[in-house]
């Protein structure tokens, strides 16, 4: 990590040199943005992802990362739980940038990233999983991670829900999900 650090220094360190630099120097494309304003330690207004492109980068490291972090499953439920649908398009980029998928522009969608999430789930040890997230859960929910196992994080999985249409600044995200969602309430939710 220190080699890194001094070797990419000026890169790193470029928005405190720079108005307006970002603070992600390896982001992925086709990530989609949001203005959110906070009030706290002044008034300000932040761009940031919205969460269809920040899920997508957890997808990412679920699939990707190197060692294991517990954190990352607690996350992939959070996202699930609430079913925020993956942007495909940044964690195709981001594949493509690094990983085993790296430099094959593969594009992921539902289907694909299921499979492949298939595959990563039934090799994850959850004992050691549940050991490294164990610290950071509320004592309340600590019995739930003794759920965790491949065949838990693979229902999950099946609850991956993907965006119609690329959201412009006005438009919301529609959740499509051909487990939880008709037709009818998706023309409802949209105000077709």
């Amino acid at each position: 990590m220190i080699k890194y650090t001094i070797q990419h220094w000026e890169l790193l360190t470029l928005f405190l040199r720079v108005a307006g630099a970002s603070l992600d120097n390896n982001r992925a494309e086709g990530a989609t943005f949001e203005t959110r304003h906070v009030d706290f330690p002044f008034l300000s207004a932040v761009c940031v992802f919205d969460l269809p492109s920040l899920y997508a980068g957890k997808l990412h490291a679920l699939l990707c990362r190197e060692y294991l972090k517990g954190r990352d499953s607690y996350d992939f439920i959070w996202y699930t739980a609430r079913q925020t649908p993956a942007d495909y398009e940044p964690l195709s980029s981001a594949l493509n940038q690094t990983g085993p998928w790296k430099g094959k522009n593969d594009k992921a969608d539902r289907t694909w990233c299921l499979e492949q999430l298939q595959e990563r789930l039934k090799a994850i040890d959850w004992k050691q999983a549940r050991e490294d997230v164990r610290r950071f859960v509320k004592s309340n929910e600590l019995p739930s991670l003794e759920l965790w196992n491949a065949e838990f994080f693979q229902a999950q999985a099946t609850k991956l829900t993907y965006m119609i249409w690329r959201p412009s600044v006005s438009q919301k995200p529609i959740n499509f999900s051909l487990m939880h969602n008709d037709l009818a309430s998706i023309i409802l939710e949209s105000k077709w």
